[in-house]
């Protein structure tokens, strides 16, 4: 007898997934946006006028960021639209976690889809990453949707699901090789329709499709070279070496922070792969059976990742909401029973494994209390007041320093200094000296307008372009530096790239196109060149309109714009 009628599920699955939306609201303009946030905007807003595997390599496949780029309103301003941008996905997210529980009530029951849906809001990495401006959580419900079709022996739909989230991220093989051995698993049925190969042949087909149609598609617009390259080869390193050697510290990190969630999983699998034994001897697989193998798999998978960031489990969560269900499924059936001993059955028919699946709801749900309050203390003020700054600062083809795509509608001066994450800043870093020559050159002849410090440019850039960065710009505000070119003692001709107003630093008067000035007070210089003529080395600080800016004092000095991104 089900505890819910319809009108109540559907009222109670609709307040669950509001109460998702509001959590991650509150999420959104609390919390700092992560490195990768910052990139993903830029890959968006850069399809406005570029055309992938043409114009540039991709980093991943691109469907997802064209979803994104109705999203993205670059009027609002870079800060404002990117919140924007992350709400809509929170309200995509919403939307599929409610046919989510529609589908697994059709699937197993009504009470089933309710506790996979607690589990889901009370999952803090769900809660904290499903928003990112990433597309981790766009390529993980096309792979939920594919299971789901798989259950149901929809074998081609599951296929073209999985092949499209494929090509909304690279990480959706994961997805189509879980579905593959289910397809594969069911060869050995006695009851497989249409021949023994058949639910494999359609799941490839369907897998097939879109991948075919992608892959034809963008060999036309660019080649065939750049696509297959960009598609299935560019990523060898990041996906088979250890360069970061975080696997431990994330699966750890996740562990502490979700173990309700993570043990319920393992729980479910469990019983899901004892139920299943049976079906082994009858050859006779029902969509419970098909289950413990994809999240077997998909665990497999997770377990291999070399690089599994926090957002990475965004990917795992959802296919494991389903496995908590097909374990909920067979405590409510009764069915689990059957793996405990005789005794444990007489004693405890059914309500030990009934009181195990409350407390770990009550206690998943205190657990994200807990961090409820301590994610609410953190703030984005900070990082919100240097974006804003940096973009009022930046014309239209003005170009900034920041090693990160920090104001997506502008450009950095060297494309060698942007995203410089691990990887590219060891290449930097060993780079030779040519290389270095080379940067610097850029510098010179085109240098920009800002910098914005932060971690990436304080360790990762070689001491003489850090050197020339801090020579040739001046600390402004929070983590904000100027352009304030230098020139030395005697005569020479300055170029100056921005027009604006110049403080003239300088121990002895300074004459500047015949006009002397004294040191200390500012000018007002064209862009341009300019005769200059002093006795003692001279620096010109190009002085930002603060009126205008709406400066927060609270953000005078330096601080971290990434600290914690990825540990708080």
């Amino acid at each position: 007898m089900e505890v819910f009628n319809k009108r109540q599920f559907v009222g109670l699955a609709l307040f669950l997934c509001g109460a998702y939306l509001a959590i991650a609201a509150i999420y959104i303009f609390r919390l700092p946006l992560v490195m990768d946030e910052f990139d993903g905007a830029f890959d968006v807003y850069r399809l406005h006028f570029h055309l992938p595997y043409r114009d540039f390599k991709p980093y991943k496949t691109v469907l997802g960021y064209y979803f994104q780029l109705a999203a993205l309103f670059p009027s609002l301003g870079v800060w404002n639209s990117m919140l924007v941008l992350k709400i809509q996905l929170a309200a995509v997210n919403a939307l599929c976690m409610f046919v989510m529980t529609l589908r697994l009530s059709r699937l197993f029951s009504r009470e089933s889809g309710i506790f996979a849906l607690l589990m889901l809001v009370t999952t803090s990495t769900w809660l904290e990453r499903s928003c990112e401006l990433r597309v981790d959580a766009l390529t993980a419900w096309p792979g939920l949707f594919s299971l789901l079709c798989l259950l149901n022996g929809s074998f081609f739909s599951a296929g073209l699901l999985g092949g499209l989230s494929f090509l909304v991220s690279q990480k959706g093989i994961y997805y189509l090789l879980a579905g593959g051995a289910c397809a594969l698993l069911l060869r050995f049925s006695k009851d497989a329709a249409g021949g023994k190969d058949a639910a494999f042949v359609r799941f490839a087909a369907g897998a097939l499709l879109p991948l075919g149609l992608y892959f034809g598609l963008w060999s036309l617009v660019g080649t065939e070279q750049k696509a297959a390259e960009a598609t299935f080869y560019s990523h060898y390193q990041i996906v088979f070496e250890n360069i970061y050697h975080n696997r431990s510290k994330y699966w750890r990190q996740e562990g502490l922070r979700n173990p309700l969630f993570w043990l319920g999983t393992l729980l479910s699998l469990s019983v899901l792969f004892f139920h299943a034994l049976s079906a082994l001897r009858r050859r006779k697989f029902t969509p419970l059976h098909v289950l413990w193998l994809y999240g077997a798999v998909i665990l497999a998978c997770g377990l291999w990742h070399r690089q599994p960031w926090p957002y990475f489990f965004v990917i795992l969560i959802p296919t494991f909401i389903v496995v908590l269900a097909g374990g909920a499924q067979l405590y409510i059936t009764g069915a689990a029973s059957g793996i405990f001993k005789t005794a444990w059955r007489e004693r405890f028919p059914l309500r030990l494994p009934a009181v195990v699946w409350i407390v770990l709801l009550v206690c998943s749900l205190i657990m994200q209390m807990r961090r409820f309050e301590d994610v609410t203390q953190r703030s984005s003020g900070y990082q919100r007041a240097m974006v804003n700054i940096a973009e009022a600062l930046l014309g239209p083809n003005e170009t900034y320093v920041a090693g990160v795509d920090f104001i997506y509608t502008r450009s950095h001066a060297s494309s060698k200094l942007k995203r410089l994450g691990k990887r590219r800043r060891q290449e930097l870093l060993t780079a030779p000296k040519e290389v270095h020559d080379q940067i610097l050159q850029q510098l010179e002849a085109q240098p920009p307008k800002v910098v914005v410090g932060n971690y990436r440019l304080k360790t990762g850039i070689p001491r003489r372009i850090r050197d020339w960065l801090h020579m040739n710009y001046r600390h402004f505000w929070g983590s904000i530096s100027v352009y304030a070119p230098v020139v030395p003692a005697g005569y020479s001709l300055m170029k100056i790239r921005y027009p604006g107003l110049y403080l003239v630093e300088s121990g002895e008067p300074v004459m500047i196109n015949d006009m002397v000035i004294d040191a200390g007070s500012t000018i007002r210089l064209e862009a341009g060149l300019h005769e200059v003529a002093a006795l003692s080395k001279v620096q010109f600080c190009f002085q930002p309109d603060k009126a205008q800016l709406r400066l927060n004092r609270k953000y005078a000095k330096a601080q971290s714009l990434f600290a914690g991104a990825y540990t708080d």
